[in-house]
């Protein structure tokens, strides 16, 4: 059996439509134009939808607020691929509102499995509301659901807010974006998800991820400017991501394989992180930046590889590419090495000062290393081309450089200045 439901409204002042309760197989398509819109959709049974392309679910006006719940398997929000095409499934669209009032407002709950949220876009045009953008989706049940694309768009100094919990397995987390032209604000996302491709809150992050600071399967943004793009597939990947300041970066980071972990933090203003494709088994990265116009580039080509980049003062620059296996965090220093380490672990590249830059470059297999520059204008730049080969520079103080390349096996150095 196959229902319909059409709600559409226009007014000046409140609309508000609760209680479409449905059974099995029905479409729900609610329109609402005006001033503090309300709408709750409960749908049950299986292959339920809340808004398409050609019958969207629309809501513009005013302090917007929709709840949708849907129980049973193979139900859908907002059917489509791609929010951030213009052309989606739920739309709210809100000017300015009172000061205590919410101007979008959108909560989605699916039970059970194989449900999907496709498309979703938020956006608050004008300033004026403590919390601008709000957006809650929980799914549950034994898994195989999905979250495609999210999109909360902000011209006031408020925030964009957006909370996402999937359980079960096989769950997929596509894309959540925020985006801010205000002149302050908060920007926020969380993420949990447990499953056997995705990050599990119940398997947290470890090693060098872990010891970035960021929280396990959460995407936390504070401040405006600020983007964060993530995509996790494969087995049993983890990931963690935190940013608080202004205009920090984190370009599109993609984990597949099996086991490897990312933990990402900034603080700071003008920050950026760009990540490489991160495929293979086992890989443990961790970058952490605090101050203003740091970057750092990490590739990671591999297994079994533990790297941490930690930079702390101002227009520092740090980049690392490993094409190999079992190098840094996992190996031990020795002779010449470990003298200069002076305790320091393999797998870190350090720079706390301003104006400072390293470069390393690994193509090889168990080879260990750490870069350190305490100081300003501090330059490091090294090659390792071979196997189970050692390095280790550690500077302190001002305008220091070390250059060194490593070709073959079994070398050892070790630089202190």
């Amino acid at each position: 059996m196959t229902h319909f439901s059409k709600v559409l409204a226009a007014a000046t002042a409140l609309t508000m439509v609760t209680g479409l309760a449905l059974a099995q197989s029905n479409e729900s398509d609610v329109d609402q134009l005006g001033n503090f819109n309300s709408v709750s959709v409960t749908q049950s049974g299986r292959v339920n939808t809340a808004g398409t392309a050609s019958r969207p679910l629309t809501q513009a006006g005013n302090s917007n607020d929709a709840t949708i719940t849907q129980s049973g398997n193979r139900n859908s929000v907002g059917e489509l691929a791609n929010g951030l095409n213009g052309t989606v499934g739920i739309r709210q669209e809100s000017g300015a509102s009172p000061s205590d009032r919410r101007q979008n407002v959108l909560t989605i709950e699916q039970t059970s499995g194989l449900n999907t949220v496709g498309a979703v876009f938020q956006q608050s045009a004008m300033a004026g509301d403590t919390t601008s953008n709000s957006l809650s989706i929980q799914q549950s049940g034994f898994g195989v659901n999905s979250v495609n694309s999210v999109l909360q768009s902000k011209a006031s100094e408020a925030s964009n807010v957006a909370n996402i919990t999937q359980t079960g397995t096989l769950n997929v987390l596509d894309r959540v974006s925020q985006q801010s032209s205000g002149a302050a604000g908060v920007n926020s996302v969380t993420v949990s998800m447990s499953g056997t491709l995705n990050g599990l809150r119940t398997n947290p992050l470890t090693g060098f991820a872990a010891a970035s600071g960021a929280q396990t399967s959460s995407l936390l943004q504070s401040g405006r400017g600020n983007s964060i793009d993530l995509d996790v597939g494969g087995i049993g990947n983890q990931f963690g991501i935190t940013q608080t300041g202004e205009n920090n970066t984190v370009g599109r980071i993609t984990i597949g394989g099996l086991g490897n972990q990312v933990g990402a933090v900034q603080s700071g203003d003008g920050n950026e992180i760009e990540l490489s494709a991160v495929d293979g088994i086992g890989n443990d990265i961790g970058i952490v930046q605090f101050g203003d116009d740091n970057v750092a580039s990490v590739g990671v080509d591999g297994g079994f590889n533990s790297v941490l980049t930690s930079q702390g003062g101002n227009g520092n620059s740090a980049t690392l590419l490993i094409d190999g296996d079992f190098n840094g965090g996992s190996r031990n220093f020795s002779g010449p090495a470990l003298t200069a380490a002076g305790g320091l672990t393999s797998g870190l590249i350090n720079q706390f000062g301003d104006l400072n830059e390293a470069a390393l470059s690994i193509d090889g297999n168990r080879n260990a290393f750490v870069l350190s520059s305490t100081g300003n204008q501090n330059q490091i730049a090294a090659a390792v081309d071979g196997n189970n080969n050692q390095l280790a520079v550690v500077q302190s103080g001002n305008a220091n450089a070390a250059f060194v390349t490593q070709t073959g096996n079994n070398n050892n150095v070790g630089i202190t200045q």
